[in-house]
């Protein structure tokens, strides 16, 4: 209720009352009962939303930039198998970073000549999940040695909330 409403509710309920002098000055504003007028509060200012709004912007933009250009970065290190490689790791900005400090241990365990590839596998239920996979032209069971040395040297230790929808695998190509 505003006080302009309150006051006239007031004066109207106790018309019959006499209200108490101040003194001999008047408060400010149309009213002549003691209690002075509740201040209102200042509007908010629109052009703070928009600063906002703005800045939010420049943040999002900046933090796109910087996927595409970790995107780049990975091409050096893997192999992508289409544009859908690019999406995912766009909708799912933690694996960049992810990927990037895998390569080394990738290295170690499966060798520093070895081709990584990233693929994007899409369920029926059209669930996706990103793989990293090691192409391997060497016998089967080093192979899977190389993927158990990479898992407890460096994966299991790495793996987080964020990279539920990220796997390693290797695929044997001669």
């Amino acid at each position: 209720m505003s006080a302009l409403a309150h006051g006239l509710n007031t004066a109207l309920l106790h018309r019959d009352m006499q209200t108490p002098s101040l003194r001999g000055k008047r408060p400010p504003g149309l009213t002549n009962w003691e209690r002075a007028e509740i201040p209102r509060r200042a509007p908010r200012g629109e052009g703070a939303l928009i600063f906002q709004i703005a800045e939010a912007r420049a943040l999002y933009e900046r933090s796109r930039d910087r996927i595409r250009h970790d995107i780049e970065e990975l091409k050096e290190f893997y192999v992508f198998a289409d544009d859908a490689v690019d999406q995912f790791l766009i909708d799912h900005p933690a694996l960049p970073g992810v990927l990037r400090e895998a390569i080394q241990a990738l290295k170690s365990s499966f060798g520093s000549d070895r081709v990584f590839r990233l693929e994007v596998s899409i369920d029926e239920d059209d669930s996706k999940m990103l793989y990293g996979v090691a192409l391997w032209g060497d016998a089967v069971r080093a192979a899977a040695q190389a993927l158990d040395n990479f898992a407890e040297s460096w994966w299991l230790n790495h793996m987080t909330p964020n990279t539920t929808d990220l796997a390693f695998i290797y695929k044997i190509s001669r």
